[in-house]
């Protein structure tokens, strides 16, 4: 792994830094920020379900904060929709007391934050930290010398260099990479992992019926005709979230079949993409799924339905196996607490296809989210050692329980548990601590992630479950320029116009007889010029 870090030091195109910067913000969606709540009487609240890494002492060990004097950094943040901001939370405080860093916050909602981005690309006025970027907007800008170019100094990053050469997180980062092997900030790490799809099943009617959890998608659809015969208006299965036969949700489904994406199947052995309709495990999925949907064991508004419906099937019992993100997992279970009934709903692995089968699920880690450091920054040096510390353990911890005593407590069994004031309005550590704010960190402890958001203990447990059953990671490089306008041009209406057919031999509108005949049609659809630009990424990684 030092390799592949040398590599990119030696690969990295030595740019002349100038001035001027070019390049546009997306919007986001306008939101209202929420009030934050002071802190009051402390009770705990929900706890980690496995022993976590020891606590941090409420004050720095020794003498050794990052910087013996003070250091200004100045930081353009967007404010979060949910919580606000608060420059008195606990993890604040923390970190200056542990760095030495006093952090000059200009905080902006939503909209007004991506209108600030480009206007200081206009005035020059660029602060310390810019917060909130993407790839691509960080390697438009980074190339022009806006930006620190971060893979000429990881011989001074040490947290985020370990993290580079750690096999769990190469792929990772070789996704922040541009196309020359260029990097120009810093990026979240395993943020998305609070979206992951999950498994699961009404074990309370399972047990009524005595059915038994499929390990295979044979086993799933004779469970669900099982019953079926048993409750006639039940739909068994539903695929994913918002509209059943969604492009997602059916890509989602091919991890179990060895069909590593759609339109485009990867292969973890040559790092090379293929068409997935040469993949005889994606037949044999679009047969399956056809077969379920002629035996009405899965939702027949396969494009509208929506998450609310979704739900409301789940909650009724119609639907009893579902394959959704972790968040519906909880609402579902929540409700059913707030009625007052025993009724739930519990994880279970993935079950394999029948075509390669695999009991593997499809992984939501990256997180497209970036810290840029200014090239004209007066602390440039002190700017970038800090963003480091934010990658190590010790501020991992910070960012994600807070301190011991103030925010969190630690059990006798090494798990954590926030401390919630009785009389707080708002309940969630977040609002009361800052735990887990974007501002914080560039790496934290999932488990925290969702106590702080007022998860349960079930689900915190549950992620970490599906988390052993994820597929690696599939890579998605930076494209030239060149690529970008291709592929922006075309991609869409090709994808659209595959999972537009396939839904056809699902719902019977297509036969099945007709696959070869759809191969034909998509290599003469722009599709293998996109699959060609697709390889090129890879090529420069793994030649």
């Amino acid at each position: 792994m030092k390799k592949f870090i040398m590599c990119l030091l030696a690969a990295t195109m030595v740019l002349s830094m100038i001035s001027a910067c070019t390049g546009s913000a997306t919007p986001a969606p306008t939101a209202t920020p929420a009030p934050t709540t002071a802190a009051a009487t402390p009770t705990p609240a929900a706890s980690t379900p496995e022993p976590a890494t020891e606590a941090l002492p409420a004050e720095p060990v020794g003498s050794g904060k990052l910087f013996e004097e003070p250091v200004h950094i100045s930081m353009m943040h967007r404010a979060h929709p949910a919580f606000g901001f608060n420059e008195e939370w606990v993890v604040f405080k923390a970190i200056q007391e542990y760095t030495n860093v006093i952090i000059d916050f200009d905080i902006l909602p939503m909209d007004a934050f991506y209108d600030k981005i480009d206007l200081v690309e206009v005035t020059q006025d660029f602060p310390d930290i810019m917060t909130g970027l993407w790839r691509s907007y960080t390697i438009d800008n980074g190339s022009i010398g806006c930006f620190v170019e971060t893979t000429k100094i990881l011989d001074r990053l040490p947290h985020m260099s370990a993290m580079m050469q750690d096999p769990a997180w190469v792929d990772y980062f070789k996704q922040a990479l541009g196309v020359n092997g260029e990097m120009y900030g810093f990026p979240s790490t395993n943020y998305m992992g609070t979206n992951r799809r999950v498994w699961f099943y009404r074990e309370d009617i399972f047990d009524e019926y005595g059915l038994t959890i499929p390990t295979n998608y044979d086993e799933l659809y004779d469970v669900c005709l099982q019953y079926k015969e048993l409750v006639p208006d039940a739909y068994p299965f539903n695929p994913g979230p918002v509209g059943v036969l969604s492009g997602n949700n059916i890509t989602n489904l091919g991890f179990q079949w060895s069909v590593i994406g759609i339109p485009y199947d990867f292969n973890y052995s040559t790092h090379r993409f293929s068409n997935p309709l040469d993949n005889p495990g994606l037949k044999d999925l679009i047969i399956w799924l056809a077969k379920m949907y002629s035996d009405k064991l899965m939702p027949l508004d396969v494009g509208t339905i929506a998450q609310d419906q979704m739900r409301t099937l789940v909650l009724t019992g119609q639907t009893i196996i579902n394959y959704n993100i972790i968040n519906e997992f909880s609402a579902i279970n929540q409700a059913f607490e707030a009625d007052g009934s025993p009724a739930k709903v519990t994880f279970m692995p993935p079950p394999a296809g029948m075509t390669n089968g695999v009991r593997q699920a499809w992984q939501a880690a990256w997180d497209d989210e970036w810290w840029c450091v200014s090239t004209k920054s007066k602390v440039q040096d002190e700017t970038c050692t800090f963003i480091d510390w934010l990658y190590s353990k010790e501020a991992e911890q910070i960012s994600s329980w807070g301190i011991e005593g103030e925010s969190f407590i630690v059990n006798a069994d090494g798990s954590k548990e926030f401390i919630i004031p009785e009389d707080a309005e708002d309940k969630r550590p977040t609002a009361l601590y800052g735990v887990n704010y974007r501002g914080t960190f560039r790496r934290f402890d999932i488990a925290a992630k969702f106590l702080a958001n007022g998860a349960d203990a079930v689900t915190v447990f549950t992620q970490a479950e599906a988390a052993k059953w994820e597929a690696p990671l599939v890579p998605s490089f930076a494209m030239t320029e060149n690529e970008s306008e291709q592929w922006s041009q075309e991609q869409a209406n090709v994808a659209e116009r595959l999972f537009g057919e396939l839904c056809k031999m699902i719902i019977g509108e297509r036969s099945i007889d007709d696959w070869d005949t759809l191969k034909v049609e998509t290599e003469r659809s722009g599709y293998p010029e996109l699959l060609d630009i697709m390889n090129a990424t890879m090529e420069r990684v793994y030649p």
